[in-house]
């Protein structure tokens, strides 16, 4: 009797272990969802707009805008071009740029738990949102058209997110797109810090134009993993960072099967890391197994560059700048009148009005804010043609910051070029030269001094330095004409 009472006693205190923390777990996993969701990198934060709590399992609502809201040219009021007409998309396309998307899910909290599936640990959560219509539970067999959106943690310190696009297809009308296999994933392990990125694409394939002139583009098995030693902190775009990209094969081909680009094995180490002056430099290494460009292959590929002169609030400006327009639609030229002008009449005077209008000032002054971080690049390419020549590409750019102009009405192309120092050096062989380019262009070349031979390569070098222009050592004149005005601007010095 004894024993009876024993055993039932343990099973009432194992079960009351297992039932009654569930409320409280409810509440951890409500607060651990609403940091981590909001904890993500530029484009990707999803915010917590509803959460309902019960005791085994509870429902919330996700809100995401793809890439912070940032429109598509040409695919709405905003992200089109002054006086064109947004493009009469299909539903999933017009979800993903009309506003945010809505993302119910199902949580199962622990710590025992089962609703969503049988586990233990702090919750696992599932949702599902159809792009071709409203947000919906993820319960019931996949189908197509749909993202499936995954958010786990067994204790509460590292919490897991998935993002799942199944095989799908679009149509367009000039244009087709069929993708399979999109896996975006994430990874935090405490509440302010998002470590690891990685994303994978197992086939892209998409057709532009009609069957005579088309052109087809595919792309197949994509990985690509980010992570983030010291953390990311919610909406960054910068931080210290190693990355890892593999990418089977990109191929661009006509329609009638003639391969116009195909690259293969492409491998790619990306570092990203932070000056003494709060700017980023990132430098990476590329390796390509083969290219071949209009039936001409190399094979392999090497090369090596270092960008920098980036900083968060630059970056963040000209990201703000794009969502408020590109152009400035106040100075698009004026509509036709409907009533026919006489044809005999004097045109205005002046230039005709021009077909695209100016960048927008927003836009304008976040080209002068990058300038002022003092952009630079340096790239080191080696080809290999045929397996036996060797080709070689030097390229330098670099913006000294201090000749940014500190206000947008001191900008004039005369002070942009006295601060930009800009170096191309190439050399490849005679042989490979003649096969690539032919006689025609190289004897062009020769006498125009672009190219200087030696006994086995031409060699050319172009240089831009303190607003004068050189080519292979000998200076050439650069076409200004006059500097143009801006209202406001001080005369160039």
């Amino acid at each position: 009797m004894k024993k009876s009472v024993i055993v039932i006693a343990v099973l009432v205190l194992v079960a009351a272990g297992i039932v009654l923390p569930a409320g409280y777990f409810g509440q951890v996993t409500e607060t651990t969802l609403r940091e981590r969701m909001a904890n993500m990198p530029y484009g990707f934060q999803m915010e917590l707009t509803d959460y309902r709590r019960g005791w085994f399992s509870s429902t919330a609502r996700l809100e995401w805008e793809p890439m912070g809201g940032l429109p598509m040219p040409g695919l709405g009021p905003q992200g089109a071009l002054p006086g064109a007409d947004a493009m009469d998309l299909p539903p999933a396309v017009e979800m993903l740029v009309s506003g945010p998307i809505v993302i119910d899910i199902e949580i199962a909290h622990g710590p025992v738990f089962f609703a969503v599936g049988p586990g233990v640990g702090l919750f696992h959560a599932r949702g599902r949102v159809d792009l071709e219509g409203a947000a919906s539970p993820g319960d019931g067999d996949p189908a197509d058209g749909h993202l499936e959106l995954y958010v786990s943690s067994f204790s509460g310190a590292t919490v897991d997110n998935r993002l799942e696009v199944p095989d799908a297809a679009w149509d367009f009308g000039p244009m087709a797109l069929n993708v399979e296999g999109v896996v975006l994933e994430g990874e935090w392990t405490g509440p302010e810090s998002f470590q690891l990125q990685r994303a994978a694409l197992g086939n892209m394939d998409m057709s532009v134009g009609v069957a005579e002139t088309g052109l087809r583009f595919a792309m197949s098995d994509l990985e690509s993993s980010t992570e983030f030693p010291q953390g990311l902190e919610s909406g960054a775009i910068l931080a210290p960072s190693q990355s890892v990209s593999l990418i089977g094969e990109i191929l661009v081909e006509r329609s009638e099967g003639d391969a116009v680009f195909r690259m293969s094995g492409m491998n790619a180490e990306e570092t990203a890391s932070p000056e003494e002056d709060g700017t980023y430099r990132v430098d990476s290494d590329i390796t390509i197994e083969s290219l071949e460009v209009l039936n001409r292959e190399f094979a392999p590929i090497e090369i090596r560059q270092t960008a920098g002169g980036f900083s968060e609030d630059s970056l963040l400006q000209l990201l703000t700048a794009l969502g408020e327009g590109i152009f400035d639609a106040s100075a698009a030229p004026p509509a036709p009148e409907d009533n026919p002008q006489d044809l005999s009449a004097t045109p205005p005077a002046g230039p005709p009005p021009a077909a695209t209008p100016p960048l927008s000032r927003a836009m304008q002054e976040a080209i002068v804010a990058m300038l002022a971080d003092g952009p630079y690049t340096d790239m080191n390419a080696v080809l290999t043609y045929k397996g036996e020549h060797t080709l070689r590409l030097d390229l330098r750019y670099a913006f000294d910051r201090e000749f940014a102009p500190a206000t947008l009405e001191q900008v004039n192309l005369l002070g942009i070029l006295s601060g930009l120092e800009y170096s191309m050096d190439a050399e490849i062989p005679i042989a490979a030269a003649e096969e690539l380019f032919g006689q025609g262009i190289i004897q062009m070349g020769l006498m125009q001094g672009l190219l200087q031979p030696t006994e086995t390569t031409y060699t050319v070098s172009l240089a831009l330095a303190d607003g004068m222009l050189s080519i292979n050592g000998r200076p050439m004149p650069i076409p200004l004409g006059p500097s143009p005005a801006v209202p406001g601007a001080a005369p160039p010095g």
